[in-house]
């Protein structure tokens, strides 16, 4: 048994996968458990992963029997973990060699459910920069923790961070097959609903690596699509429940949407997956304008219809 579980879906990553495996045995700590669930990758990355957990008795291979998407590869990874603490990890990133030991010394002194760490952007030159930093301005109950979500102060990535076992031992999370764009983000959130304490280090601790299969907003597929806005229409029906919250969730949708309606509406594609995951009803404009900042809601407005 070790002190922390390292979670990684695999697919599709044999270029990859040797970055984050051998950037994970090189930690300055190392109590660690890295379980590797090959979600029934077309390539040869179960067959890679097998090697590794031959040589290494640290490393759990898991095998899916069909593809179900990460967000269900993740779940089977924490349901086997049997460490004190989990971290995730992409099959294509890779981390400095301080990050464990960064994320569990705060943890552990400051006796939280959560630590955010750094993330630096690597290009595919090798060139890095800064990717984002988190800040919680409002405070760290859970209330202010979706604050800042929904203002895009912190983001809602999995990777970067490190929980408490019993964020995932003691509740149930809902997971759902082949849902490949901001499933994180339900993930995330879902967490969050259940967390009672976090802290931000400056330290960097996740490099998220670019390659040449990352995908943009500029080649969504229209499976990609439909994810996003399934997505999101399940994190406003898990925020609808926090009234405090309402104007910020609002404010969050309409500017995303804000975002995807000029290029993806154009044969009304966007507007049927709106009606048909139920967030219709949230974009009425009486509700928009009560609710939502006005400047949003006239951009939103304007986007959506002079296509």
């Amino acid at each position: 048994m070790s002190i922390i579980s390292i979670i990684v879906p695999v697919y599709n990553v044999e270029k990859y996968i040797e970055r984050i495996v051998r950037s994970i045995q090189k930690q300055s700590f190392s109590d660690w458990e890295l379980i590797l669930v090959d979600d029934c990758s077309p390539d040869n990355s179960g067959s890679i992963i097998d090697r590794y957990s031959q040589e290494d008795n640290r490393i759990v291979a898991k095998h899916h029997e069909k593809n179900r998407g990460p967000m269900v590869a993740r779940q089977t990874g924490y349901l086997a973990a049997t460490g004190d603490y989990i971290m995730f990890c992409d099959g294509d990133d890779e981390l400095p060699v301080d990050a464990v030991k960064d994320l569990y010394e705060t943890i552990v002194h400051k006796s939280v459910d959560i630590v955010v760490g750094g993330i630096e952007y690597v290009d595919i030159n090798g060139n890095k920069s800064n990717f984002f930093c988190s800040e919680l301005k409002y405070g760290k109950d859970r209330v202010s923790v979706f604050k800042s979500l929904l203002r895009k102060e912190l983001k809602h990535n999995l990777c970067g961070r490190i929980y408490k076992r019993e964020l995932f031992s003691d509740y149930q999370y809902e997971v759902y097959d082949n849902c490949n764009n901001s499933e994180d983000m339900v993930a995330f959130y879902q967490i969050i609903d259940h967390c009672n304490s976090i802290e931000l280090i400056d330290d960097v601790v996740y490099y998220y690596h670019q390659n040449n299969s990352s995908s943009s907003l500029s080649v969504l597929s229209d499976k990609a699509l439909n994810s996003m806005i399934f997505m999101r229409s399940l994190a406003v029906e898990l925020l609808i429940k926090y009234p405090e919250l309402e104007n910020d969730m609002y404010n969050w949708l309409i500017s995303d949407l804000s975002v995807l309606y000029p290029q993806y509406n154009k044969n009304g594609c966007l507007d049927k997956l709106i009606k048909q995951y139920g967030l219709s009803k949230y974009l009425k404009i009486g509700r928009l304008v009560a609710h939502g900042d006005l400047i949003n809601v006239v951009k939103f407005v304007i986007k959506r219809h002079l296509l």
